[in-house]
């Protein structure tokens, strides 16, 4: 595995040697040169645990915890997608991001007092908890809220084993409704890994009730996310997960159609994902 450090954040990348592999190679043959049902049939055959999460629930939060925890590959399938796949790796790089993001948020606002987070669409809140760790103080509280139930008892148990037993709630609920199901007021709402699955609509919609919870100066984090991975063809025909891709100066014009300005971005050195921090004019 090569990493490159760029602001102090240890990311992971590919040799140019593996970049050039996948480009002229690896995704022809995946993205239109198999037969679909072949490369089906062949995946199946592997006893990957992200490949078979994947195919069940693609890029649901078990997909993204077996991807997180990078661990021995069982075969030369999982091999490929855990350790030379541009996707999975740039993943984890927005995991990165997102958590130095958050923790230099909660060290900004934590001068003024407690810290008040909300993840939307969070799951079991992987990189807030990994963030309110990080940033070492016992005044930031988290709110994780999801329609999807699935991980809340997995998510509590992680936040217990990491010591933010009682600071972290997870709440069942659309966020459009933020308004109604929070009671405090937040310093910072983060989005990441959902806007790929909406509307441009559906993201303002979301972005205007996000400034209507925050208060002046409070923060939203989101992603980006573009095909430069290299396999979307790929990911539609075989796991028929869709993606919205949006760059990043698109999710800028959209933070300033909804008010916020004060920009800050962070961009994966493999060109996939970039993390933007704006902030409530």
């Amino acid at each position: 595995m090569s990493y490159v450090e760029i602001d102090g954040i240890r990311y992971e990348t590919l040799s140019l040697f593996r970049r050039v592999v996948n480009r002229t190679l690896i995704n022809p043959l995946i993205n239109h040169i198999v037969p679909t049902k072949l490369l089906v049939d062949y995946l199946r055959s592997s006893k990957s645990p992200l490949l078979h999460e994947s195919i069940a629930r693609p890029g649901g939060w078990r997909a993204m915890k077996l991807c997180y925890e990078n661990g021995i590959p069982v075969d030369r399938i999982d091999r490929r997608i855990l350790k030379d796949a541009v996707l999975t790796i740039s993943a984890r790089n927005r995991r990165r991001m997102a958590v130095q993001s958050l923790k230099e948020l909660i060290h900004k606002y934590r001068v003024g007092g407690d810290v008040h987070i909300v993840g939307i669409g969070t799951g079991p809140g992987f990189n807030v908890l990994e963030a309110m760790v990080d940033a070492r103080t016992d005044r930031v509280f988290a709110y994780c809220i999801d329609e999807d139930t699935d991980a809340f008892h997995y998510g509590t148990r992680l936040a217990e084993e990491r010591g933010l037993g009682g600071r972290v709630r997870y709440i069942e609920g659309n966020a459009i409704n933020l308004e109604r199901l929070l009671d405090v007021v937040p310093h910072v709402v983060k989005m990441v890994g959902i806007l790929e699955y909406l509307t441009d609509r559906q993201v303002m919609d979301l972005l205007k009730v996000t400034h209507r919870v925050l208060p002046a100066g409070g923060s939203v984090l989101v992603n980006s996310m573009l095909p430069s991975h290299g396999v979307d063809r790929y990911l539609r025909r075989v796991f028929n997960w869709h993606l919205n891709y949006r760059s990043p100066r698109t999710i800028l014009r959209f933070f300033d159609e909804s008010g916020f300005g004060d920009f800050h971005l962070r961009r994966d050195p493999l060109g996939v994902y970039a993390i933007l921090v704006g902030a409530k004019r």
